[in-house]
C-alpha cells in the first residue's frame, strides 16, 4: 500500500528530468547549468511527456497538461517552466514518482537521445 501512495507523489518536472536524462543515458547535469545542459533538459522534459503526464498546480490539485497545449508549447528554463502557445507561463510543473520510473524504462527501450544526442549507457 506504501508503495502505491509513493507512486502518486508529485516530483518536480526539472528533477525528473535529470533523473531521465541519466537513467537513460547515464549522462549527470552539469552544475553550472549552461545554456547548453538547459537545452538538453528541455528537450528531455519534451520526451517525458510524450510518455506520461506532466501536471500544473490548479487551486488545491494537479491538473494534467493538455496534448494541445504540450504539442504547441515549449519547455523553458531546463524543464522548469512551460510556455503555451498563447504565450502562459506554467512553473511548478510535476511528474507523479511511479511514472518517472514508466519515463525512464520506455525513453531508454527507444533508445532515446537528447540534444546533442547524448549517447545511450551500454551496460
Amino acid at each position: 500500500m506504501e508503495r502505491v501512495s509513493r507512486d502518486l507523489q508529485h516530483v518536480s518536472l526539472a528533477t525528473v528530468a535529470v533523473q531521465v536524462l541519466y537513467g537513460v543515458t547515464g549522462e549527470q547535469v552539469e552544475g553550472s547549468r549552461s545554456a547548453a545542459m538547459l537545452a538538453i533538459l528541455n528537450d528531455v522534459a519534451h520526451a517525458i511527456s510524450s510518455v506520461v503526464a506532466i501536471y500544473a498546480p490548479d487551486s488545491l490539485t494537479f491538473k494534467a497538461l493538455s496534448p494541445a497545449d504540450l504539442m504547441d508549447g515549449t519547455f523553458e528554463r531546463g524543464a522548469m517552466t512551460f510556455r503555451t502557445k498563447d504565450g502562459r507561463e506554467l512553473k511548478h510543473l510535476s511528474v507523479q514518482r511511479g511514472d518517472m520510473r514508466v519515463a525512464i524504462s520506455v525513453l531508454k527501450a527507444a533508445n532515446a537521445t537528447f540534444g546533442r544526442g547524448s549517447p545511450r549507457r551500454t551496460d
